[in-house]
């Protein structure tokens, strides 16, 4: 996943893995060596890349040429370094700067029940996107537009569906000329519904460039790409982020099988969005679209009713449990002159539950000048001050389900906390304790 805007991660809770069923990480860097063997991308050198694994307890760091203070030399492996605990820099499966290098970073926790080759294509996928930050910087997905998407409009979300089945008809189409019919359908859709959705258009091919072409590297890694399970699975409509993934990687299938040149035109340039490409391999062909027949096409509406009432009724019902955590709680408020802002997110854990709040499921970063914290593994509701629900800065941030009460350390306003879950900075801040209940309240700057 890329980190353009966000630092972006996959589903999952933030726990240790049990040692005795921790992957053996020199195998799957032996296997990452061995996948970058076959050509995957045009230019594209996975192990040119350093990557960082957090294991539960600890960060291995492979292949870095100058690893930052506190990485020590892994005793018998050479370019392997170690350190203690989670490094700061390793919150999400995804690509930073770490010690002044691109780095990939993988959250074991995200890996539970893989083998070792499928971790190993995931990290194939996260060296994807150092690749892309350096040779393609204009390639991105901009998050911004994801809390502005159309997501409770049943008509989008009954789109997506019909463009989803047209799409794998397409990449399962056993001659040349029905998975040409099927795409041009697809197309035809999805032209259709960014007329009436013209602010979808914009989020969902910036993510089929961006994670839908590291998909599909990953999935090319496996074998896979051919796979269209995922792609038509149920998907919540606000779940649009990880759609695109399945979406992009299958537009990339279908260009292998119609325009078998395409990866080193988009490498020679000029940028194009996959859906762009399609048409245009397509444009010389004279196809018929397909069609659903009503009685489906009736189907998917009832489908698309249901998904959009479902996602209100779990928005309910995640800001309750969310409200019910026991344990301790976290709640951080700030003057209007001295917003949080934020500094990283993951956009596939989030959920807007209202105009100005937004609860972050697994990891957010905000700071200001005299505050910075980071929440990883733990739900956080923000507040934002609008219009924007975040980029407009954080009035408010209640932190929930604490298992004990953490340790603060307070001295003359500066107050600290450093935890696996929990790391915060505030100068100028005040605090006090109701019970399980922190309140601090971070003055004006």
């Amino acid at each position: 996943m890329n980190a353009l805007i966000a630092y972006l991660a996959l589903a999952g809770s933030f726990l240790a893995i049990p040692q005795g069923n921790a992957p053996d990480l020199y195998a799957v860097m032996a296997r990452v060596n061995q996948l970058a063997a076959k050509s995957l991308w045009p230019g594209f050198e996975p192990r040119s890349v350093p990557v960082a694994f957090f294991t539960g307890t600890k960060t291995l760091l492979f292949g870095h040429p100058h690893p930052p203070d506190g990485f020590l030399p892994a005793k018998g492996h050479e370019g392997v370094m170690i350190f203690a605990g989670r490094h700061e820099s390793v919150v999400a499966n995804t690509s930073v700067n770490l010690g002044g290098v691109l780095t990939a970073t993988i959250m074991l926790e995200s890996m539970t029940g893989k083998s070792t080759a499928e971790i190993a294509a995931v990290v194939v996928h996260e060296t994807f996107h150092v690749f892309q930050t350096v040779k393609h910087g204009d390639w991105s997905s901009n998050e911004v537009l994801l809390f502005t998407y159309p997501m409770d409009e049943v008509q989008n979300h009954f789109g997506l569906l019909l463009e989803a089945r047209a799409l794998a008809r397409a990449v399962r189409a056993k001659t040349n000329a029905d998975a040409a019919r099927w795409a041009a359908g697809h197309l035809k859709l999805r032209g259709q519904r960014y007329e009436a959705y013209p602010g979808a258009a914009d989020y969902e091919r910036g993510v089929e460039l961006t994670e839908g072409t590291a998909h599909y590297v990953e999935a090319l890694a496996l074998g896979k790409v051919a796979a269209t399970e995922s792609l038509v699975l149920p998907w919540r409509p606000d779940q649009v982020r990880h759609r695109c993934y399945f979406t992009g990687k299958a537009l990339a299938a279908i260009l292998d099988r119609m325009d078998p040149g395409w990866k080193q035109a988009l490498e020679a340039g000029p940028t194009k969005t996959l859906d762009v490409l399609l048409l245009e391999s397509l444009a010389s062909q004279e196809v018929d679209p397909a069609r659903f027949d009503e009685a489906e096409k009736a189907d998917l509406t009832a489908q698309a009713e249901r998904a959009v009432t479902e996602l209100k009724q779990y928005r309910e019902k995640t800001v309750a449990e969310f409200r019910a955590r026991p344990g301790a709680r976290i709640i951080i408020e700030t003057p209007e002159d001295n917003l949080l802002q934020v500094r990283g997110f993951d956009p596939m854990n989030i959920l807007k539950v209202g105009e100005r709040e937004v609860l972050h499921l697994r990891m957010l970063t905000l700071g200001c000048k005299n505050a910075n914290l980071q929440v990883v593994g733990l739900p956080a509701l923000s507040r934002g001050l609008g219009p924007h629900p975040l980029f407009n800065g954080i009035l408010r941030l209640e932190i929930a389900g604490l298992a004990a009460t953490p340790e603060i350390n307070q001295s003359e306003g500066h107050l600290t906390v450093n935890s696996d879950t929990l790391k915060m900075d505030f100068t100028n801040a005040s605090l006090t304790r109701e019970g399980l209940i922190i309140r601090i309240l971070l003055k004006a700057e």
